[in-house]
């Protein structure tokens, strides 16, 4: 058949391929068995008997699959190493944070804390929310201002998990840090649910915990 003839008569296959390698077996699968069917994938049209796996690449990527995989290999190696510049970016700031962490917080909290920078360091935000988490905590401490520490929040620009991991170091490491919760929440339209009013009623038992250990020394 000509191509107008075999673009114009193929069969849709409607099914909902999650990726184009799969897309690609099943054309691979209509070939072998002399079915003309055409697959729609990312808005591109790719034919059972035109495509081999370089035109449908090159297709819905503008890459042939060499250039394309050379390419995400190179993107995965700067990826990766933006991670390792970031996280001996954060290693560096260590001793500080410490210090700066170890000003404001309890003495039975130390420990914890330095566990805390040292798995933030290591995690998916490579420490990027230690800082900010500091500075309200420095901020709360100073001026015991709920306000001020959120204006402090928002400033650092981060949403989603990475807001969400900032208000957590807070939650368990500022004596304020419930009262910074709950607020945060409520500006932010977030919910909070039994399971986490359990966990902040735990918190809040765990801080008056420090305040009798410290008053009694």
């Amino acid at each position: 058949m000509e191509e107008d003839e075999i673009m114009r008569t193929a069969e849709l296959d409607e099914t909902l391929y999650d990726n184009l390698d799969r897309a690609i077996e099943a054309l691979d699968r209509y070939w072998f068995t002399g079915d003309n069917v055409c697959i729609e994938f990312n808005g591109q049209k790719l034919y059972s008997l035109l495509d081999d796996r370089d035109s449908c690449y090159k297709k819905v990527t503008g890459l042939n699959y060499d250039d394309f995989m050379r390419e995400r290999k190179d993107l995965g190696k700067k990826s990766r190493q933006k991670e390792i510049e970031a996280q001996l970016a954060a290693l560096e700031k260590v001793p500080e944070w410490k210090q700066r962490g170890y000003a404001i917080i309890y003495p039975q909290q130390r420990k914890a804390w330095d566990n805390c920078i040292k798995s933030r360091i290591t995690g998916i935000y490579h420490g990027l929310e230690i800082e900010p988490a500091l500075k309200i905590m420095e901020s709360l401490a100073k001026d015991s201002d709920l306000k001020k520490a959120f204006e402090v929040y928002t400033s650092s620009g981060s949403s989603g998990g990475g807001a969400s991991s900032i208000r957590d170091i807070v939650l368990n490491f500022s004596e304020m840090g419930t009262l910074f919760y709950r607020y945060s929440c409520l500006k932010e339209n977030i919910e909070i649910d039994k399971e986490r009013e359990n966990l902040l009623k735990d918190v809040d038992d765990k801080f008056q915990s420090y305040q009798i250990e410290n008053e009694d020394m």
